[in-house]
């Protein structure tokens, strides 16, 4: 699949119905451009435009592989479906879950996982991630409350300057910390950017599931240029 710098190339996609599990990545032109950020963010991805290869590893084992990231400045938002008529995504106020409804005017690219036990890994970190899902549980165990789980503007801004390897310390140590929260061993949530959030339920889901990464990155670096194309 092309990378998809064009309304055009956009209208041409085929139309599918949304799976849960599903990689969501909103797309924005020059013709659907709705306010001053949707315009900013595309605007500043273009000077990072440019193809570039990584090369990743997987966690707890020997396997290396690369990753070609196709940058596309058309790419604005990310989110994951947790259910048919459901997202989660890390947003202005903050990492939630929201009804689809809500973004119906909105143009998304859909991409699918084909592996269910990572698919339905990446689901349950997106719940547990997001609110109000991972809240409604606590309480039902009287677990208390949670911290964190805000939109982090900075880690957005600074997301293109990061390295998008996986680091053997440092993401790590962010990725356990993910499913430990997830798996309610602790009730403190890391602050997130939208392509992040989405990125780390997959590299949190494989760790969990698969004792390895499913890409071999760090979410933390991977911004929603790095998601505009297969």
């Amino acid at each position: 699949m092309p990378v998809i710098h064009t309304y055009q190339q956009y209208r041409e996609l085929p139309r599918v119905t949304l799976q849960v599990g599903d990689f969501l990545i909103k797309k924005v032109f020059a013709e659907t451009c709705a306010n001053a950020v949707e315009w900013g963010i595309t605007a500043g991805q273009k000077l990072f435009a440019g193809d570039q290869t990584v090369k990743t590893g997987g966690l707890f084992s020997s396997e290396k592989f690369k990753i070609a990231y196709r940058r596309s400045h058309t790419s604005e938002h990310a989110a994951i479906a947790i259910a048919t008529n459901d997202i989660a995504e890390a947003e202005g106020s903050g990492v939630i879950a929201a009804r689809i409804e809500g973004r119906i005017n909105e143009r998304y690219c859909t991409y699918r996982c084909s592996n269910t036990a990572l698919t339905n890994a990446a689901v349950l970190m997106a719940k547990g991630l997001s609110i109000p899902h991972h809240n409604i549980v606590l309480n039902q165990l009287k677990a208390g409350t949670t911290t964190g789980g805000k939109y982090s503007m900075l880690g957005a801004l600074t997301s293109n300057f990061r390295s998008q390897t996986f680091n053997q310390g440092i993401t790590e140590i962010y990725l356990t910390h993910i499913v430990d929260f997830v798996m309610r061993l602790r009730n403190d949530r890391p602050n997130m950017f939208c392509s992040e959030f989405a990125m780390t339920c997959y590299e949190a889901g494989a760790v969990a599931t698969l004792r390895k990464t499913a890409f071999g990155t760090n979410p933390k670096g991977i911004s929603t240029m790095h998601l505009g194309c297969s």
